[in-house]
């Protein structure tokens, strides 16, 4: 792209497109919001200011959609260094400096008082965003999407053989599931064999983020990362002591059912204990669901079902459908997990995902289209600033598309079982249902570690070659134990990629570790009737998203 074709001419204002954008840099995009912030806006003058928001919000949307655009570009395809190197432009070079725009051009629109009712949320998150607004912290910023991305390409080549062929992690799904349980202990084990051989890299990553993401918190004034990251992330609304209140609540009421549920599960296998590979497959020893041979099955069936909950919703799949907004299928070089993103230029979603064959994929094929509806939906929002809300309120569109679309699975609905198999597939997605809570509250409690690690890396001898001091402090701090020292530690959150790289992928170093003997809940020391490595297996693995664009996962 050349400077004419980036840099804006004098008025009137022409929009942009994501084309414009596509191979720019942040230098050739600079005057575009120089522009607007140049621009004078009296107070009172609501034309005026009008106008400028107009303005504002179409630079917005077109550099959002080349922002999104290179990341599933990359994440299609992590082996492309074409699209590896867009995706760090935007993320790690872009993304920090246009953050500092956005506040500057928010804090020229509050200067005016601007208000209107549909507005005040929006206001309200450009307030915080101005308050925790530190200019040295951009340059972390930077180096935090630069470790994102590292994470994402190295996690996304990872693949193993089977059977004398090499094939990309989710495709192992299927053999988790088989009858054999010699079969599902050999795929189960094998999955983390790229992330045991990558531990040292993973482990770099997870470290540098931490110590990056601290400083970012320390530069705003807070004591830690936990306390930053509330009004960060908008969270307005409860706090980091109603999340202790929830961790109760969940031990008490949902961690019962769970462990009740297993025993049930375990007497009908007939097994004296369960293993980790125990608790996804059929308990009376039936072959695993398998609800569609093709892609384009599972989309046609899963287009019926929406249109039966709603024809709004139907007709939302099939614009998807039609204007290739899909990309569900696992393949090699493709990232691990499911995300949906958005591409606000076009006012549309995008879903990825990693199908292989099984029922979990009917279930995040639902879930991820819960987000996408719901981004449709508030597309209808002027102001691209108004169409955002938190995780809290996305996962409410993705979780109750799950239930709201469950009666319609049957074939004789246009979906994807008989009758037996219905029985089976609601019976695994409620089981799934009780665990997720479980797990949300050990990740939410155990990621509140992140300052015990720091302080404990500092104080740990080292304990493999290689390893900086307290690389391992992370395996010492358990059960309860972890969850109240982290309350006594004034502790802080890891998110995104951090919490990933301790719960979800960098397998040998999770927090969710169970000890041996038994296999615990991090809310405290309550057994399970589940053995081996990870009580964590216990829950549906949910879609993971990236950490570099507006995704929902």
């Amino acid at each position: 792209m050349t400077n004419q074709e980036t840099t804006p001419n004098e008025a009137p204002f022409t929009a942009p497109t994501p084309d414009q954008f596509a191979n720019a840099t942040w230098e050739e995009i600079a005057p575009w919001y120089e522009r607007l912030a140049e621009r004078p806006l009296e107070p009172g003058d609501t034309a005026a200011i009008e106008q400028w928001l107009d303005d504002w919000n179409a630079l917005d949307v077109a550099l959002s959609e080349a922002a999104s655009l290179a990341n599933v570009a990359a994440s299609c395809d992590t082996a492309d260094p074409a699209k590896e190197e867009a995706y760090l432009r935007f993320a790690s070079q872009i993304g920090p400096r246009r953050g500092e725009q956005i506040v500057r051009l928010a804090n020229k629109l509050l200067d005016t008082g601007y208000s209107r009712p549909d507005l005040e949320t929006t206001l309200r998150r450009f307030r915080t965003e101005r308050d925790l607004f530190r200019e040295e912290s951009i340059p972390l910023e930077q180096e935090l999407s630069g470790l994102n991305a590292r994470y994402n390409k190295l996690t996304g080549g990872m693949t193993v053989e089977w059977e004398g062929e090499e094939i990309p992690l989710p495709r192992l799904n299927p053999f988790m599931l088989d009858p054999d349980r010699s079969i599902r202990e050999r795929a189960f084990r094998l999955q983390f064999q790229p992330y045991i051989a990558k531990r040292e890299e993973l482990a770099d990553i997870f470290d540098a983020q931490l110590e990056r993401r601290q400083q970012v918190a320390t530069n705003a004034g807070f004591a830690n990362y936990r306390d930053y990251t509330f009004p960060a992330k908008h969270r307005y609304d409860y706090t980091p002591e109603d999340c202790t209140t929830f961790h109760d609540a969940v031990e008490q009421t949902f961690v019962p059912a769970i462990a009740r549920r297993l025993e049930v599960r375990r007497q009908q296998m007939g097994l004296e204990s369960l293993r980790p590979w125990d608790v996804g497959p059929d308990p009376l020893g039936r072959p695993a669901l398998r609800p569609y041979d093709t892609i384009e099955e599972l989309n046609g069936k899963a287009g019926q079902i929406f249109a039966k909950v709603d024809p709004v919703f139907g007709g939302y799949f099939e614009t998807m459908r039609d204007e290739n907004l899909l990309d569900l299928e696992s393949r090699k070089g493709k990232r691990p997990g499911g995300f949906c993103t958005s591409f606000p230029y076009r006012k549309r979603p995008f879903i990825f995902m990693n199908a292989s064959g099984v029922g979990g994929d009917v279930r995040t094929l639902l879930h991820e289209s819960g987000h996408a509806f719901h981004g449709f939906e508030a597309s209808a929002l002027p102001f691209v600033y108004q169409r955002q809300y938190g995780s809290e309120m996305a996962e409410v569109a993705s979780m109750s598309m799950e239930l709201l679309a469950a009666p319609y699975l049957r074939a004789e609905d246009g979906g994807y079982y008989n009758a037996e198999d219905y029985k089976r597939a609601r019976t695994e997605h409620l089981d799934g249902i009780l665990s997720i809570f479980a797990w949300v509250a050990t990740v939410d409690a155990s990621s509140s570690g992140s300052t015990l690690i720091r302080r404990h890396r500092t104080a740990m001898p080292a304990t493999r070659s290689g390893s900086r001091p307290g690389r391992a402090s992370i395996r010492g701090l358990t059960g309860a134990g972890w969850r109240r020292s982290a309350r006594r530690a004034g502790t802080s959150s890891c998110t995104s990629s951090s919490i990933r790289s301790i719960t979800s992928n960098t397998r040998s170093r999770s927090s969710g570790r169970c000890r041996s003997g038994g296999t615990r809940c991090r809310i405290r020391r309550r057994r399970l009737p589940i053995t081996g490595r990870r009580w964590r297996w216990a829950a549906r693995d949910r879609c993971r998203s990236s950490s570099g664009g507006p995704v929902r996962g």
